[in-house]
């Protein structure tokens, strides 16, 4: 679907910190659980959420290949066999770094199917 947006020093599948990030996401996931269970306001956990959003985004952001397209694997709420294209991506985290090219090419297609 993005093989054309792939750099050819970018290796497939593309290396990333999977463990590390899905060791962080059922961290904060049991916390959030917690957090709900003991009626925490709902402020609190927009708190949390905003703390996972810092962690997650300088996680993703530091990675070796932050920023390149490649087949990063973890996607379609799958933690394996299935590929994204970007390490980070506002469709994969609802981080605010915004769509990834791919995700950012597919919107376009559309809106212009659409519009013209």
């Amino acid at each position: 679907k993005w093989r054309d947006l792939v750099e050819p020093d970018t290796p497939l599948p593309t290396p990333w910190g999977k463990e590390e990030y899905e060791k962080a996401s059922r961290a904060s996931q049991q916390r959030r659980r917690e957090m709900r269970a003991a009626g925490a306001p709902e402020e609190d956990l927009e708190a949390l959420f905003r703390e996972e959003q810092v962690l997650f985004t300088r996680m993703l952001g530091d990675e070796t290949y932050a920023g390149k397209v490649g087949a990063f694997e973890g996607a379609g709420y799958q933690a394996r066999g299935l590929y994204r294209s970007a390490a980070d991506c506002i469709m994969f985290t609802r981080d605010e770094v915004g769509f990834c090219p791919v995700c950012a090419r597919a919107i376009e297609r559309i809106i212009d199917l659409h519009t013209r």
